[in-house]
């Protein structure tokens, strides 16, 4: 556990939060500041830092939770539109540095914003950036 760190805490019981799942490794609670009703994060409870971070074990719990919660908010909240995301890093927007991932269940005519589509493309050759990734 990361001392100063607000998701160590609230899994560690000691800050509260609206939790909705939990299971030994992993929880979820409602986002103090949603942007959609349901807004919900997925963490570990153990502390990592970010994607590169967290063991693939670890990572797929944080996810099996979210499809979990998915299909209970569309059960329960009637949405079954869901953008599911995590940034990793100051760069991506990362603002709490324990990995999470954010469920933020969204309705038709919503205004919500997320994807970067809307940004002009980047204009950049992306077979030599292929021949990077693949060597």
């Amino acid at each position: 556990m990361a001392s100063d760190c607000i998701f160590c805490r609230i899994a560690a019981g000691e800050v509260d939060a609206l939790v909705v799942a939990e299971d030994d490794r992993t929880m979820a609670f409602l986002d103090s500041s949603p942007i959609s009703e349901g807004h919900t994060l997925v963490i570990p409870k153990a502390h990592y830092k970010g994607i590169v971070d967290i063991p693939e074990e670890e990572a797929a719990g944080v996810m099996t939770m979210a499809k979990r919660l998915a299909m209970l908010y569309e059960n329960r909240l009637g949405i079954g539109e869901f953008n599911v995301m995590q940034s990793s890093g100051k760069a991506a927007g990362q603002t709490v540095f324990h990995f999470h991932m954010h469920i933020v269940p969204r309705r038709t005519d919503d205004g919500l914003s997320l994807w970067l589509h809307k940004n002009e493309r980047l204009r950049t050759d992306i077979r030599e950036v292929y021949r990077k990734i693949v060597g």
